[in-house]
């Protein structure tokens, strides 16, 4: 066992020690975190920062590398591209008020107002389908229960009616 000496050499001294001790011991895992000699401060601020950093960035789960990934990022740069390309004010007049917008900008409103547009279309003619097949349905079950009702009525008439009597015995023109 090595002797503990006072100050920084006696703590290199124990480290030394450990590890050839644990060199004839075979592998043995050592904590992450070294014991600190007596008086050592805590991390600073900086190294805080540094280990969240590094928390955070190990944490990032980069998408998929396919083909629609791809083309999302190609729409992005023509996109960013033609808002580059037009950036050149333009006057929008309405009613007799007026705005001066670059360009892009004006575009990308007037699209994203035809897409809103569009949406509402759609949901009105989805309410309008999903209301007609509830109709269709309601209609079904009323002919069903109906006619369910007609069916039983008809065989209590069956069970009722009282057949003919027929003799087949007499039949001539059997064989």
């Amino acid at each position: 066992m090595a002797r503990r000496m006072g100050g920084p050499m006696g703590l290199l001294l124990a480290e030394r020690s450990v590890a050839v001790a644990n060199q004839d011991a075979g592998p043995v895992e050592e904590p992450r975190e070294r014991a600190r000699a007596a008086g050592a401060t805590k991390p600073g601020l900086i190294a805080r920062v540094i280990e969240r950093s590094r928390e955070a960035v190990q944490s990032i789960r980069l998408p998929r590398a396919d083909w629609r990934t791809f083309g999302w990022g190609l729409l992005f740069l023509i996109v960013l591209a033609f808002i580059a390309a037009n950036w050149a004010p333009v006057r929008v007049s309405f009613f007799g008020w007026y705005l001066d917008a670059p360009r892009a900008v004006v575009f990308v409103t007037i699209f994203l107002l035809g897409m809103l547009a569009a949406w509402l279309l759609e949901v009105r003619s989805r309410r309008a389908q999903v209301a007609a097949e509830e109709a269709a349905e309601a209609a079904r079950a009323a002919e069903e229960a109906a006619a369910g009702e007609g069916e039983d009525a008809d065989d209590e008439v069956l069970l009722d009616a009282e057949l003919p009597e027929m003799d087949l015995t007499d039949d001539k023109d059997a064989i």
